[in-house]
């Protein structure tokens, strides 16, 4: 384990629209090249319109890498996270919502954690549960984590994907450092 390395492409605020599908077209086509996983932190269309998502769809669509993604506040604006979801999944990108995946990589296993972490706010700047009833469900809503993540304990890698406006990765090398930062 001491020589393997693996060269992850994270992004977030994405906003895909009809009007960028060239350049991100582009930009995933070059990303496949250098890395060997891409991580998108939320924020992946501007409105969270299908037809928004189809562009990014189309984009990573027979990528030679894994792609993970976690929807964003724009994603969910429309409403219409399922048809986002079902979009994305059918190009072959594994979306997480308080879900984790695990994949082998350079002959690592690297678990990923998808948390939703917008409007509740950043580490050290959130919300607390306190106060007028529809902010704690606010809170609550915002600051759900993953259930069964202790599948995670015995692999190499974990990290911690988080939307927020923009993405936050951590990367854990020990399951009891993992669970500490899931427990944030």
């Amino acid at each position: 384990m001491d020589d393997a390395s693996i060269v992850i492409a994270a992004a977030a605020d994405l906003h895909c629209t009809e009007q960028l599908r060239e350049r991100i077209t582009r930009a995933f086509a070059n990303v496949q090249e250098e890395a060997d996983l891409i991580l998108l932190g939320g924020d992946l269309t501007t409105q969270g319109e299908p037809d928004q998502a189809l562009v990014l769809a189309d984009a990573c669509r027979g990528l030679s890498v894994p792609v993970v993604a976690v929807l964003g506040n724009h994603d969910h604006h429309a409403g219409r996270c399922a048809e986002i979801n079902g979009t994305l999944e059918d190009a072959g990108i594994v979306m997480l919502d308080r879900s984790h995946t695990i994949l082998e990589l350079q002959g690592l296993d690297v678990g990923i954690v998808g948390c939703k972490g917008f409007v509740g706010g950043f580490p050290g700047a959130e919300i607390t549960d306190f106060g007028e009833h529809l902010l704690r469900r606010v809170y609550h809503e915002t600051g759900d984590r993953p259930e069964n993540t202790t599948e995670l304990e015995p692999y190499d890698m974990v990290w911690v994907a988080r939307a927020a406006g923009l993405l936050t990765l951590r990367l854990a090398a020990a399951p009891d450092v993992a669970r500490r930062l899931l427990a944030r």
